[in-house]
């Protein structure tokens, strides 16, 4: 494995119409301050996040968001691959897409059933935060899984390109005017970090990253095994600041 670049009740408005920018599949828009937005590809990753509405912190044209994986199994067998769109990588494929609480509304479920993947999408507007919940099914009797799952975005406050960037233990976060960090729970065996080098379409497998200013990505990372609990789950957690 390569360790490279790689409602609360409130007044709301609720859309999965189909958004100008890139390929966004789901778009869900809250108008009352603190206004939030974001929207999510007919890939399953992140394609647009606003606050206020009409201040992008990703890129309006080529947003690059989304997850990748190294997974080996105790045959011998391994899977690596990427869902970056961004970066031209979707090698998961188009997942089918669940809304369990009706149309329009929260949470989102992404599943890609060959990949044993389920990505769970849900929000809090009044905190300005977009929580992914992603599990791996376990590979059935007798078969066990390890590996690292990454998930990364290159920011960019504000619509502009060049940010500050630093990260803590478990989160990653670029800073302008307004702030993006993406975080795993401190809880987690998970791990947060920046790159200068922008996302990457490999895992990680390491955190953290020296503070720079300039073009680049944050990022969460997290081995894992289906040893003992038979599926793998992350959460990650974007938040405007």
């Amino acid at each position: 494995m390569k360790s490279s670049r790689l409602l609360i009740a409130a007044v709301m408005s609720l859309s999965a119409a189909s958004f100008a920018q890139q390929n966004c599949a789901y778009t869900f828009t809250w108008t009352k301050a603190p206004s939030f937005s974001f929207c999510v590809t007919s890939d399953g990753t992140i394609g647009m996040i606003q606050s206020p509405i009409g201040t992008n912190h990703l890129d309006a044209t080529n947003p690059v968001e989304g997850f990748a994986w190294y997974i080996s199994d105790n045959g011998g067998g391994t899977s690596a691959g990427s869902q970056i769109p961004g970066l031209g990588e979707t090698n998961a494929g188009l997942p089918a897409f669940t809304e369990p609480k009706g149309a329009g509304t929260l949470p989102l479920i992404a599943s890609w059933k060959d990949f044993g993947f389920k990505e769970t999408i849900s929000a809090n507007p009044m905190e300005r935060t977009i929580t992914i919940n992603f599990d791996i099914a376990d590979c059935g009797p007798g078969c066990e899984w390890e590996g690292y799952f990454s998930r990364a975005a290159n920011p960019e406050l504000d619509g502009t390109k060049i940010n500050s960037y630093g990260s803590s233990s478990w989160a990653g976060f670029a800073f302008l005017n307004h702030g993006l960090m993406l975080s795993m729970p401190e809880t987690s065996p998970g791990c947060g970090g920046i790159d200068p080098a922008g996302a990457s379409t490999s895992v990680y497998e390491s955190c953290g990253g020296q503070p720079f200013t300039g073009t680049g990505a944050v990022y969460g990372d997290s081995f894992f095994s289906t040893e003992h609990t038979h599926h793998a789950a992350f959460t990650f957690t974007y938040r405007v600041f």
